[in-house]
């Protein structure tokens, strides 16, 4: 979570915030500001870099910016085996997510030339069972769009959406923020 305070200012001030620009700002294309919040869009591994180097920029009611160069550094963590997610045949429907980056919820627009039997669930980038949307949902021909809400509790980070049909599999990334 992103926070400004402008000393010269009373309490009550809101910034909005943003990457910024300037020699600091090499790595900010790997990252992604939404509210005040601050988001990855790698997955980092430290034995291929320790740090990212990303300038954020702060503005506030009268339009006044403060750029501030930044480094994330990048743990090095013990890593364990992940669980294995079995992709079959190619999906012969068409999938869309929208809005993602996402909050409590996201649409999913699913459209097929056939009946179709579905299953969507959700996994964090390390394999691990999140939230089940349902696993045995019968949808006609043609485009459907689904509401699907986000169990309270799931933190901000990214995701992965896995649906399933009588064909295949299919894996979406999800940002959750």
């Amino acid at each position: 979570i992103l926070v400004a305070e402008d000393p010269d200012q009373e309490t009550g001030h809101s910034f909005a915030f943003a990457l910024g620009e300037g020699i600091n700002a090499v790595d900010n294309d790997t990252f992604l500001i939404r509210s005040d919040s601050l988001f990855i869009l790698t997955s980092p591994d430290y034995e291929t870099r320790q740090e990212y180097h990303i300038c954020i920029r702060a503005t506030d009611d009268d339009s006044k910016t403060f750029d501030k160069a930044l480094v994330v550094y990048v743990n090095n963590l013990e890593e364990s085996e992940p669980t294995v997610l079995t992709v079959h045949d190619v999906m012969k429907s068409t999938i869309k997510v929208y809005p993602n980056p996402v909050s409590d919820y996201f649409m999913l627009e699913y459209t097929s030339a056939e009946t179709e039997i579905l299953a969507a669930r959700l996994f964090d980038l390390q394999g691990h069972f999140v939230q089940l949307f349902f696993t045995h949902k019968i949808l006609q021909p043609g485009c459907h769009v689904l509401y699907l809400a986000l169990d309270n509790g799931i933190p901000a980070g990214q995701f992965m959406l896995i649906v399933n049909n009588n064909s295949g599999t299919q894996c979406i990334p999800v940002i959750k923020y």
